[in-house]
C-alpha cells in the first residue's frame, strides 16, 4: 500500500496509484484527492494474474463450468420470471434452468457494428476497439428481449494516449476553431471523452521546449517559425490560434490556468520558436474505445424494465450493466463492476 506518483506503472513496489481524474480540476474540488488505484506486483500480464485467482477460487467453490456453450436467449415463465437459459454447446441445443436466477456479465457492444451504429455511431470512427470479441453485445440484447431497460447506451470510455512522455502536458489542446477546451493534465480517457464532443478534430500545440511525439497516440505533425505561420499551416481562422495562445501564455507566465485550472508543474508558457502541432483527430491518431451503456440495475444488480421494476429472477454486472461512470471512466471501472456487482448478484440471487 505505498503510493507511486507517477503517470505509468511502477517499476518498484509501490501498488498504489492515481487512476483517472483525481487531480484534475474540476474533479479535485467535487471530492478530496487520493490514490485508490490497486497494481498487482507481478510480471507480465496482471488482466491474467487476477483471472487466475478468480478461476481459481471458482474451482474451490465447486462452481461447473460449461466452456463451449453459447447462450442464445433467456426462458421466463408464465409469470415472466427468468428461470433459465437456452444455449448452444458443441453446436448443439440445450437448456439449463436456474433455480435462483440468472446473471449476465458478458462485456459491452463495441464489438457489434450494427448496435454501435445504432447506439454510438460516433464510436465507429475509433480505430482501436479495446475489448474482445466476445463484446458482441449479446448479454444486453437478451436482457433487453426479457424486458430489461438499456440505458446510456451512447456513453463509452474513449482513451486519447498522447503521453508519455508527461512534457506533452505542457502544450494546448485546441478544436478546429483554434479555442481550448480542456485541461491537459487530464486522464487519458478524458482526453478521449473530450476530444469525440469537439467532433473528433483536435491538434496539440506545442513549443520547442516541450514539443516530443507521443509514445502510442501517432498524429501528423505541423510546423511554423511563428505561430501565425503555424496556424495558416492547418488552416485555422486567422488570429484564432494567437489569441487563444497569448491569453494562455500571459497567465502561464504567472503559474495560472483561469480557463481550466492546469495543475501549476503543466503550465508553461508556448514561446520558444519553432511551433509545432499534433494533429490528434480522429482520422490521425489512435484513439481506443469500448462502450459503457447498458442494462439498467439497482445496488442489488437486479435488472430494471423501462418502469424501473425488476425482471424477476434476472441479475447484470461488469459491462452488460450500465456503468457507475458514464461518462467519466477511470482506470479498472470495469473490474470493480464486474467482481463487486458480480458477487453481489450471487448472493442477492442466492437469498432468493
Amino acid at each position: 500500500a505505498e503510493y507511486f506518483p507517477g503517470r505509468m506503472l511502477s517499476p518498484g513496489e509501490e501498488g498504489l496509484t492515481y487512476s483517472g481524474n483525481e487531480l484534475v480540476w474540476p474533479f479535485r474540488e467535487q471530492a478530496t484527492p487520493a490514490p485508490r488505484a490497486h497494481m498487482p506486483q507481478k510480471e507480465g500480464m496482471t488482466g491474467a494474474f487476477l483471472m487466475e485467482k478468480l478461476m481459481a477460487a471458482a474451482d474451490r467453490a465447486g462452481v461447473a463450468v460449461r466452456a463451449n456453450t453459447l447462450c442464445e436467449q433467456l426462458v421466463r415463465d408464465e409469470s415472466g420470471r427468468v428461470v433459465g437459459v437456452h444455449a448452444r454447446e458443441a453446436g448443439e441445443s440445450r437448456f439449463y434452468r436456474a433455480r435462483r436466477g440468472v446473471i449476465l456479465c458478458a462485456g459491452g457492444f463495441i464489438k457489434n457494428r450494427e448496435m454501435v451504429r445504432q447506439y454510438a455511431p460516433e464510436l465507429r470512427r475509433a480505430r482501436f476497439k479495446a475489448a474482445t470479441d466476445g463484446d458482441d453485445g449479446r448479454g444486453i440484447r437478451m436482457g433487453m428481449g426479457a424486458g430489461g431497460a438499456a440505458i446510456r447506451m451512447a456513453m463509452a470510455s474513449v482513451t486519447l494516449p498522447f503521453y508519455p512522455p508527461k512534457s506533452l502536458m505542457k502544450g494546448i489542446f485546441v478544436n478546429e476553431s483554434g479555442q481550448r477546451f480542456m485541461p491537459e493534465d487530464v486522464y487519458q480517457g478524458r482526453a478521449g471523452e473530450l476530444a469525440m464532443r469537439q467532433g473528433g478534430r483536435v491538434w496539440l500545440i506545442l513549443d520547442d521546449e516541450c514539443f516530443e511525439r507521443p509514445m502510442f497516440a501517432g498524429g501528423e505533425i505541423h510546423a511554423g517559425e511563428t505561430l501565425e505561420e503555424l496556424e495558416e499551416e492547418i488552416g485555422f481562422a486567422k488570429g484564432s490560434l494567437q489569441a487563444t495562445v497569448s491569453l494562455y501564455n500571459e497567465y502561464a507566465a504567472k503559474g495560472e490556468d483561469p480557463v481550466f485550472h492546469k495543475a501549476p508543474e503543466y503550465l508553461k508558457p508556448l514561446t520558444v520558436s519553432p511551433f509545432g502541432a499534433i494533429d490528434l483527430s480522429w482520422d490521425k491518431a489512435i484513439y481506443a474505445a469500448f462502450t459503457l451503456g447498458g442494462l439498467a440495475t439497482d445496488i442489488e444488480s437486479r435488472v430494471l424494465g423501462p418502469d424501473g421494476q425488476a425482471v424477476p429472477g434476472l441479475f447484470a454486472a461488469g459491462r452488460t450493466a450500465a456503468s457507475i461512470s458514464s461518462p467519466g471512466y477511470s482506470s479498472g471501472t470495469s473490474i470493480g463492476e464486474a467482481t463487486l456487482f458480480g458477487r453481489i448478484a450471487g448472493r442477492t440471487a442466492a437469498a432468493g
